[in-house]
């Protein structure tokens, strides 16, 4: 095995670009550059910056340059992407005696004036996600924290606030070559559902509320007020998924005089015509919209 140098220009600038790669071999065998894993994990709370799995293909994300231990004599077949305006590269090389070094371009075969956005990104640090915004040509990335469990070493669950202290709201936290990174909020409970708080001049708090997290003292509503206040922009996470907070969906199309503490009847859905509880339906529980005291009220 020899550590090749592999170089992955831009055809325009000819200097090297962001782009997610794959070296692999006949047999499909895959040869990660150095700083790389052949295996990695790809579950909810696990690291997995750098590199992304495609199906059953596990691919790098690399500045432009890297070296990637490779054997010689054998067909290699180079792949790599630069989101949808790059033409993919897709070559295949045998490496010859004492080859240390490969090069190769992509180049833009479209340019748009539209602004690629991704609103939601968890576990991953925002120097990740600023490189793979750039190899992706996505022009901007939230990044969210959030409240999630954690199993210890120890074998204790423990309750972290993944990248909440890199929180930067309205500022990007990273930016190079047109690509910023934002880290903003997802604001979580157990049955009303999620919302992405985007855009905040400070942080809305608590990430998470409810049982086993804590008392039902805030509503959905509480956090879309305390977001608009510091200027932030409200996105509904998983709106149309059943399992993930239709009722809180549904708290937040009633007007405001019929948020109440304790349950109501609820006649309408937005995305549904016509009545979903007929009487004498279910009573479904609803969370308040009373103004607290005021040591409970986040500050600006």
């Amino acid at each position: 095995m020899l550590n090749v140098h592999l170089r992955i220009n831009d055809a325009v600038t000819k200097k090297p670009t962001p782009v997610r790669v794959r070296v692999s071999d006949a047999a499909g065998n895959y040869y990660p550059p150095l700083g790389r894993l052949p295996v990695f994990a790809v579950g909810k709370g696990e690291d997995v910056g750098g590199q992304v799995r495609l199906g059953r293909e596990n691919w790098a994300v690399i500045d432009g340059a890297g070296e990637v231990p490779l054997p010689a004599g054998v067909p290699l077949r180079i792949r790599a992407t630069k989101g949808p305006e790059y033409t993919p590269l897709d070559e295949t090389v045998t490496l010859g005696a004492g080859q240390i070094s490969l090069r190769f371009e992509v180049a833009r075969w479209h340019e748009s004036d539209a602004v690629s956005v991704d609103t939601r990104a968890h576990f991953v640090s925002p120097h990740a996600a600023l490189l793979e915004a750039a190899a992706e040509g996505v022009d901007v990335v939230n990044v969210l924290a959030l409240a999630h469990a954690f199993v210890g070493q120890d074998g204790n669950g423990y309750p972290i606030l993944s990248n909440v202290l890199a929180f930067s709201g309205q500022e990007p936290a990273l930016t190079t070559g047109g690509h910023d990174v934002y880290v903003n909020t997802l604001n979580t409970h157990g049955a009303l559902g999620r919302l992405g708080l985007l855009n905040c001049h400070r942080a809305v708090h608590p990430l998470t509320f409810g049982s086993p997290d804590g008392p039902d003292d805030w509503s959905l509503g509480d956090w879309c007020q305390q977001c608009h206040r510091k200027g932030g922009l409200v996105a509904w996470a998983d709106a149309f998924r059943s399992d993930r907070g239709v009722l809180g969906g549904r708290e937040l199309s009633l007007p405001k005089r019929f948020r109440r503490s304790g349950t109501a009847k609820v006649v309408t859905d937005p995305f549904v015509a016509g009545p979903v509880a007929a009487e004498p339906g279910p009573e479904l529980p609803i969370t308040s919209d009373v103004p607290r005291e005021p040591e409970q009220q986040e500050m600006s």
